[in-house]
């Protein structure tokens, strides 16, 4: 484990955005991070790969306390004392802001989904870097290319820009204070995030014509975000598809079952060459 005071909080959003989930009602589970894919929930898969990261702090777990989420985080005695419950708020701001609200200036997080079952800690370190290079908020994405090379019949959101079309990975990288500052218009992309276009419009017309015309990079876009929330925003291009699979629909859920097994396949191969 790294040194105490380097460590870094991890927040996990696990609270329902929907009551009546069609994954909840297929299992019998009361939220959708208690839907099991392989051996344990999708939060379960989360929480291993947090404890896995050598630099992890205290894990805000935004979710109702109840017994099977509870039953889920016990399984894991090393990270039970280090999980801080927060009640989801009505808002997503709120639950992000709560999670975070304690934290000092200068002080370094990450946001992760509860639904993202093929989290790896190299992604969470790829991510915290950024922050460490001098970017005040990173956002995890992959290019269009290598999700689809992984995944070819996977129907993903993604963004086309002049330099590739990229895709979303659900992992943030934030500093305080200015994860405070924005948290309004990162709200706002949360809440269309299945929506390209009202996406891109926050970043005005200018921009929003050049990415009609094929003409905004990555970068450009990064860099007009930074400017519209007086915040460093920096784009983490991670080359694995796997990390812009989480589970929003019963087809996501079967394509984690396939790519873990295809992950445990692999262990196993190079465990048995290693022989």
């Amino acid at each position: 484990m790294s040194d105490p005071a380097q460590a870094v909080r991890v927040c996990i959003l696990a609270g329902d955005r929907t009551a009546d989930d069609p994954l909840c009602r297929a299992q019998g589970v009361p939220g959708k991070a208690l839907v099991r894919v392989g051996d344990a929930p999708l939060l379960g898969h989360v929480l291993k790969a947090i404890q896995a990261w050598p630099r992890r702090g205290d894990i805000v777990l935004v979710a109702h306390k109840t017994p099977p989420f509870e039953r889920v985080v016990d399984e894991l005695d090393q990270l039970r004392a280090r999980v801080v419950w927060r009640e989801p708020a009505e808002r997503l701001y709120d639950s992000i802001r709560n999670a975070f609200a304690d934290q000092p200036a200068g002080q370094r997080g990450l946001i992760v989904s509860g639904d993202h079952a093929l989290l790896k800690p190299a992604w969470l370190e790829q991510v915290y870097q950024g922050l460490c290079a001098g970017a005040e908020m990173t956002v995890a994405l992959a290019w269009h290319k290598t999700v689809m090379a992984q995944f070819p019949s996977s129907r993903r959101t993604h963004y086309r820009f002049a330099d590739g079309a990229v895709c979303g990975g659900n992992v943030f990288g934030c500093q305080m204070p200015q994860l405070m500052k924005v948290l309004d218009i990162w709200q706002r992309m949360e809440s269309e995030r299945k929506k390209p276009w009202k996406v891109l419009s926050l970043l005005g017309v200018r921009q929003v014509a050049r990415y009609l015309a094929g003409q905004l990079t990555v970068t450009e876009a990064f860099s007009s975000l930074s400017s519209k929330t007086g915040v460093a925003v920096a784009p983490i291009l991670i080359d694995d598809g796997e990390v812009a699979v989480d589970v929003d629909s019963m087809a996501d859920l079967q394509l984690v079952e396939r790519a873990m097994a295809q992950r445990m396949s692999t262990d196993q191969s190079g465990q048995a060459s290693t022989c």
